[in-house]
């Protein structure tokens, strides 16, 4: 990719196929359950487009909980503490 802006622009264009993907499953007759796999899809893009971001490593891991750390060292204050509230 051209610069880190592409590079996260990139993964939240994949973040929104999924979310994308998840809304089809959930609008239409189910089943529901299946609209968690791309949701925590879009959750791990996100993040590894806020690392892409700020040229931050991005670690090859699917784990969320090892993600978010990355993620947060970077984050404005007000989405830390929000994260810190939730963990």
């Amino acid at each position: 990719m051209a610069d880190r802006s592409s590079h996260a622009r990139g993964w939240f264009l994949k973040a929104e196929s999924d979310i994308a993907a998840a809304r089809r499953v959930l609008d239409g007759e189910g089943p529901y359950d299946t609209a968690c796999f791309p949701t925590q899809q879009a959750a791990e893009k996100y993040l590894k487009g806020f690392l892409a971001l700020y040229d931050e490593p991005i670690p090859h891991t699917h784990n969320l909980e090892d993600l978010a750390p990355s993620a947060g060292r970077n984050a404005p204050t007000w989405i830390s503490s929000m994260w810190m509230s939730l963990s």
